[in-house]
């Protein structure tokens, strides 16, 4: 899978080909994949819901990650993309679990509000690998580079 493509889990209306197909997506190399540890409550949109002894299936697919932005820019699911802003932990107890709590209880609430997406932010510099290891750890896999500039004023 070239390095701009992304494996995706669809479930629910984004799990069609036909229906990302019709909103100009690039899916391809479809499977049935599935997620351990979640169900699938059934709304205005599906919604995957932790419950620890499910197993929701869907679609694997790859996408181009440019696409992945522009499904989940489109304002029918714009709104179900949640962020984790700026957040830290004392560093004096790192390895104290308290990270993944505070992930785990975010991204808690944004599946109860019928978020799809969760997204978090953080640098590629050294002194941030630490929070990166931390969102891996609580399940944030998918990585989009970006660059964020700043200008003195």
């Amino acid at each position: 899978m070239p390095a701009e493509d992304l494996a995706v889990f669809f479930y629910g209306l984004f799990m069609d080909e036909a229906a990302l197909a019709s909103k100009g997506i690039r899916p391809s190399g479809a499977t049935v994949g599935y997620v351990d540890g979640f169900g699938l409550r059934i709304g205005a949109r599906a919604t995957l819901v932790r419950d620890a002894g499910n197993r929701t299936y869907g679609v694997l697919m790859t996408v181009p990650a440019s696409d992945v932005r522009a499904l989940y820019a489109n304002e029918s699911v714009a709104d179900y993309v949640a962020e984790i802003g700026l957040n830290a932990a004392d560093p004096s107890y790192g390895g104290a679990g308290i990270g993944t709590r505070m992930y785990d209880f975010a991204v808690d609430r944004m599946t109860e509000a019928g978020m799809k997406v969760a997204t978090v932010a953080t640098g590629g510099d050294p002194s941030h690998a630490p929070a990166r290891r931390a969102y891996q750890k609580a399940g944030f896999s998918v990585e989009i580079p970006s660059v964020w500039m700043c200008r003195n004023l």
